[in-house]
């Protein structure tokens, strides 16, 4: 009987292991992020099952990434204003016995900015606006 040997490390598809995403600074949390691996492994059984986790990038835990698929899911609200991007180090660990080989990856997160919601602060706008002009004065396209 012939057994496989863990001799090939998990590989991520991309640009050499390297994703781009982006996501609203208002996203909830609980939503994914867009951002496909591609991972395989050349390997059989339990020497081709993959691990995934952060190795750097998520130290306030705004990410988790889901250990059997790769998913990263948004757990804390993001803030714009407070972080604009984020650079995750991801590795993908296999089964390997008796030794796990392991590949990492980057992920560059873009946060962009949501749009101004104006409930509420219109009015305040406006007479902001007005206050020092005299009525009637003013038109708002």
């Amino acid at each position: 009987m012939v057994t496989d040997i863990n001799d090939n490390p998990p590989q991520f598809g991309g640009f050499g292991g390297f994703f781009t995403a982006r996501i609203s600074e208002d996203a909830a949390v609980g939503d994914t992020l867009n951002v496909q691996f591609g991972i395989t492994d050349a390997d059989e059984g339990i020497n081709a099952a993959i691990h995934f986790s952060f190795l750097n990038g998520n130290e306030r835990g705004h990410f988790r990434i889901d250990e059997a698929t790769g998913v990263i899911t948004v757990m804390q609200p993001l803030d714009y204003e407070s972080q604009v991007s984020y650079l995750l180090v991801t590795a993908a660990t296999d089964g390997g016995v008796p030794t796990a080989l392991q590949t990492t990856s980057q992920v560059f997160l873009q946060v962009r900015q949501a749009r101004l919601r104006w409930e509420g602060r219109r009015l305040a706008c406006i007479q902001a606006l007005t206050w020092p002009l005299a009525a009637g004065n003013l038109t708002l396209a």
